[in-house]
Protein backbone atom coordinates (compact mmCIF):
# COMPACT_ATOMS: atom_id res chain seq x y z
CA UNK A 1 0.00 0.00 0.00
CA UNK A 2 2.79 2.41 0.92
CA UNK A 3 4.58 1.68 -2.36
CA UNK A 4 1.40 2.42 -4.28
CA UNK A 5 0.96 5.79 -2.54
CA UNK A 6 4.61 6.75 -3.13
CA UNK A 7 4.35 5.76 -6.79
CA UNK A 8 1.18 7.84 -7.22
CA UNK A 9 2.78 10.83 -5.53
CA UNK A 10 5.82 10.55 -7.80
CA UNK A 11 3.56 10.38 -10.86
CA UNK A 12 1.82 13.52 -9.64
CA UNK A 13 4.93 15.64 -10.33
CA UNK A 14 5.07 15.19 -14.13
CA UNK A 15 1.29 15.52 -14.36
CA UNK A 16 1.36 18.85 -12.49
CA UNK A 17 4.25 20.10 -14.63
CA UNK A 18 2.40 19.09 -17.80
CA UNK A 19 -0.83 20.74 -16.67
CA UNK A 20 1.04 23.92 -15.72
CA UNK A 21 2.68 24.06 -19.15
CA UNK A 22 -0.69 23.60 -20.86
CA UNK A 23 -2.28 26.32 -18.72
CA UNK A 24 0.61 28.70 -19.41
CA UNK A 25 0.41 28.06 -23.14
CA UNK A 26 -3.36 28.56 -23.22
CA UNK A 27 -2.93 31.86 -21.38
CA UNK A 28 -0.08 32.87 -23.66
CA UNK A 29 -1.77 31.88 -26.91
CA UNK A 30 -5.13 33.47 -26.11
CA UNK A 31 -6.15 36.08 -28.68
CA UNK A 32 -5.23 39.70 -28.15
CA UNK A 33 -2.23 41.51 -26.77
CA UNK A 34 -2.45 41.88 -22.98
CA UNK A 35 -0.70 45.26 -23.12
CA UNK A 36 -3.14 46.56 -25.72
CA UNK A 37 -6.10 45.22 -23.75
CA UNK A 38 -4.85 46.90 -20.59
CA UNK A 39 -3.99 50.25 -22.18
CA UNK A 40 -6.70 50.36 -24.82
CA UNK A 41 -6.54 50.81 -28.56
CA UNK A 42 -5.52 54.49 -28.26
CA UNK A 43 -2.18 53.67 -26.56
CA UNK A 44 1.02 54.70 -28.27
CA UNK A 45 3.60 52.18 -29.43
CA UNK A 46 6.02 53.45 -26.77
CA UNK A 47 3.47 52.86 -24.00
CA UNK A 48 2.74 49.37 -25.33
CA UNK A 49 6.45 48.52 -25.52
CA UNK A 50 7.02 49.83 -21.97
CA UNK A 51 4.11 47.79 -20.55
CA UNK A 52 5.20 44.65 -22.42
CA UNK A 53 8.65 45.04 -20.89
CA UNK A 54 7.17 45.60 -17.41
CA UNK A 55 5.01 42.50 -17.76
CA UNK A 56 7.97 40.46 -19.02
CA UNK A 57 6.30 39.72 -22.35
CA UNK A 58 9.51 40.52 -24.23
CA UNK A 59 11.40 37.67 -22.50
CA UNK A 60 11.72 34.21 -24.10
CA UNK A 61 8.85 31.80 -23.36
CA UNK A 62 10.86 29.54 -20.99
CA UNK A 63 11.81 32.58 -18.89
CA UNK A 64 8.19 33.78 -18.88
CA UNK A 65 7.02 30.29 -17.85
CA UNK A 66 9.49 30.00 -14.97
CA UNK A 67 8.60 33.50 -13.72
CA UNK A 68 4.86 32.68 -14.01
CA UNK A 69 5.33 29.34 -12.23
CA UNK A 70 7.21 31.04 -9.40
CA UNK A 71 4.37 33.50 -8.91
CA UNK A 72 1.75 30.72 -9.02
CA UNK A 73 3.66 28.68 -6.41
CA UNK A 74 3.61 31.76 -4.15
CA UNK A 75 -0.17 32.09 -4.58
CA UNK A 76 0.07 35.11 -6.88
CA UNK A 77 -2.20 34.44 -9.85
CA UNK A 78 -1.81 37.98 -11.15
CA UNK A 79 -4.34 40.73 -11.59
CA UNK A 80 -7.51 40.61 -13.63
CA UNK A 81 -7.26 42.62 -16.82
CA UNK A 82 -10.87 43.78 -16.51
CA UNK A 83 -11.43 44.29 -12.77
CA UNK A 84 -7.79 45.16 -11.89
CA UNK A 85 -8.15 43.07 -8.70
CA UNK A 86 -6.04 40.03 -7.72
CA UNK A 87 -7.24 36.88 -9.48
CA UNK A 88 -6.86 34.73 -6.35
CA UNK A 89 -9.36 36.95 -4.52
CA UNK A 90 -11.77 36.67 -7.44
CA UNK A 91 -11.48 32.87 -7.43
CA UNK A 92 -11.90 32.59 -3.67
CA UNK A 93 -14.89 34.93 -3.81
CA UNK A 94 -16.66 32.47 -6.09
CA UNK A 95 -15.49 29.35 -4.26
CA UNK A 96 -18.43 29.36 -1.83
CA UNK A 97 -20.95 29.31 -4.68
CA UNK A 98 -19.02 26.48 -6.34
CA UNK A 99 -19.07 24.43 -3.14
CA UNK A 100 -22.80 25.06 -2.73
CA UNK A 101 -23.51 23.99 -6.31
CA UNK A 102 -21.30 20.89 -6.03
CA UNK A 103 -22.79 19.86 -2.69
CA UNK A 104 -26.34 20.33 -3.96
CA UNK A 105 -25.63 18.26 -7.06
CA UNK A 106 -24.06 15.50 -4.97
CA UNK A 107 -26.97 15.45 -2.53
CA UNK A 108 -29.63 15.42 -5.26
CA UNK A 109 -27.88 12.77 -7.35
CA UNK A 110 -27.32 10.53 -4.31
CA UNK A 111 -30.92 10.84 -3.16
CA UNK A 112 -32.22 10.29 -6.68
CA UNK A 113 -29.97 7.28 -7.19
CA UNK A 114 -31.06 5.67 -3.93
CA UNK A 115 -34.75 6.23 -4.67
CA UNK A 116 -34.37 4.91 -8.23
CA UNK A 117 -32.42 1.90 -6.94
CA UNK A 118 -35.12 1.06 -4.40
CA UNK A 119 -37.87 1.47 -7.00
CA UNK A 120 -35.98 -0.73 -9.48
CA UNK A 121 -35.31 -3.39 -6.85
CA UNK A 122 -38.97 -3.59 -5.84
CA UNK A 123 -40.16 -3.81 -9.48
CA UNK A 124 -37.68 -6.21 -11.05
CA UNK A 125 -37.68 -6.49 -14.85
CA UNK A 126 -40.15 -3.63 -15.18
CA UNK A 127 -39.78 -0.77 -17.64
CA UNK A 128 -38.37 1.41 -14.83
CA UNK A 129 -35.81 -1.26 -13.91
CA UNK A 130 -34.63 -1.65 -17.50
CA UNK A 131 -34.43 2.09 -18.18
CA UNK A 132 -32.55 2.75 -14.94
CA UNK A 133 -30.12 -0.09 -15.76
CA UNK A 134 -29.42 1.39 -19.22
CA UNK A 135 -28.99 4.90 -17.82
CA UNK A 136 -26.71 3.59 -15.05
CA UNK A 137 -24.61 1.65 -17.55
CA UNK A 138 -24.35 4.73 -19.76
CA UNK A 139 -23.30 6.88 -16.78
CA UNK A 140 -20.73 4.36 -15.59
CA UNK A 141 -19.28 4.05 -19.09
CA UNK A 142 -18.64 7.77 -19.50
CA UNK A 143 -15.14 9.07 -18.93
CA UNK A 144 -14.93 10.84 -15.59
CA UNK A 145 -11.95 13.03 -16.45
CA UNK A 146 -9.75 11.43 -13.80
CA UNK A 147 -7.14 8.78 -14.46
CA UNK A 148 -8.03 5.25 -13.48
CA UNK A 149 -6.54 3.72 -10.37
CA UNK A 150 -4.90 0.78 -12.09
CA UNK A 151 -1.72 -0.43 -10.46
Amino acid sequence: MRRYVVRRLLLLVPVLVGVSIIIFMVLHLSPGDPAEIMLGSQATQEDLARLRAELGLTEPLPVQYLRWLGHVLQGDLGRSIWTKRPVLGEVLGRFRATLLLTGSALLLSTAGGILLGIASATRRNSFLDRVSAVVSLFGASMASGTPSCRS
